[in-house]
């Protein structure tokens, strides 16, 4: 017998229903679930839950969906009497959660003074709607062009440059992003592969300003089923904030790294098991190819926050002699239809290969 069980406030979003559940610690989410929807006379496949706190490490209150997450209360942060939000479906969408929408619309806000305008815009249009843009690659002339950073004298690609010098632009950019992101990763087991994968992702400057600016929260596509219900991309946020170690509050954006602050290692316990639930070959904790993780976790990303609901049926007519651009065009067409997320932004193009003998 539990002497002190929890008890936890939960309401609709439009606070129009609420009640109190009392609860072990060590119960499971289903187990809540499954009280919430008794008591207030709910579906539960139609409904999920949310609850917002701080968990150990991170920089900032993160929202966690506690419909389907098998592990105990207490292990996911949970404190006796906090709030629980519960979320129902309108249609075949989901209900907008205030919290959500507050919490990305003051991170974007506070994230506006640090990037370039072109960098906003993109920001602000993410998941409205937002097209995105072809990149072409630079031609071997403008490669070759010499360019000028920071001031300083003009240098070619690939020129040697002495460190800290007025042409390591790249550094001083994002000295402010990264400078409290040099944090290792425990090795669960022989798990390599998914640190190295992990610390790649994690270096890509953009993408790791979308989760620390919390913008995913807007984006989340939790009946995607080639997803994994947005736990995928929850979780990785987290390990975003918590190996930056940033005070809790802070702007993520703007914080400098706090001399002599710890540096202990973070186990990315969590990411791993989404992982494994969705793909078996990462279940055991033996050596993987890197490679291979990295893109299904990339993919896994793009289908949690994939912007289209309902992808439609798509078909590509063959070539038939006509010319590559316009082949091309239809083929990215047809691709983007289905296909809109901040993954695909940031790393997806088209190339041309060509066979000669």
């Amino acid at each position: 017998v539990e002497l002190y069980p929890w008890k936890l406030h939960c309401r609709t979003v439009d606070r129009a229903q609420s009640t109190v559940i009392t609860i072990s610690r060590s119960a499971k989410c289903q187990a809540l679930k499954t009280m919430v929807c008794e008591k207030l006379n709910l579906q539960q496949h139609m409904v999920r839950l949310w609850s917002f706190h701080t968990p150990r490490g991170a920089a900032v209150a993160m929202p966690v969906m506690l419909e389907s997450d098998d592990l105990p209360l207490a292990k996911l942060g949970l404190k006796s009497n906090q709030e629980i939000i519960i979320q129902q479906t309108k249609g075949n969408r989901w209900e907008g959660v205030p919290e959500l929408a507050a919490r990305a619309r003051s991170a974007r806000e506070a994230l506006q003074p640090t990037v370039s305008n072109s960098t906003n815009n993109k920001n602000q249009s993410a998941g409205q709607g937002y097209t995105p843009r072809v990149v072409t690659p630079r031609t071997t002339s403008e490669r070759g062009t010499p360019r000028t950073s920071g001031g300083g004298t003009p240098t070619a690609r690939g020129t040697p440059r002495r460190r800290g010098s007025s042409g390591d632009s790249r550094k001083k950019v994002n000295s402010k992003v990264f400078a409290a992101g040099s944090t290792g990763l425990y090795n669960l087991g022989n798990t390599c592969f998914l640190n190295s994968a992990l610390q790649c992702l994690s270096a890509t400057t953009p993408l790791t300003r979308y989760f620390l600016a919390n913008l995913h929260l807007r984006e989340l596509n939790t009946t995607n089923p080639l997803g994994t219900e947005g736990k995928l991309a929850l979780q990785y946020a987290v390990l975003m904030h918590q190996v930056r170690k940033l005070p809790p509050g802070s702007n993520s954006q703007t914080q400098p790294a706090t001399p002599g602050r710890s540096r202990e290692p973070i186990a990315p316990i969590r990411v791993r098991s989404v992982m494994a639930k969705k793909y078996e070959q990462f279940a055991s904790y033996q050596q993987q190819d890197a490679q291979e993780f990295l893109s299904l976790l990339m993919d896994g990303l793009h289908e949690d926050l994939n912007r289209v609901i309902d992808k439609p049926y798509t078909q590509v007519t063959d070539s038939n002699g006509r010319e590559d651009s316009i082949v091309a065009s239809e083929h990215i067409h047809a691709f983007l239809l289905r296909n809109r997320s901040v993954i695909i932004d940031l790393f997806c193009g088209v190339i041309k290969s060509t066979l000669k003998w």
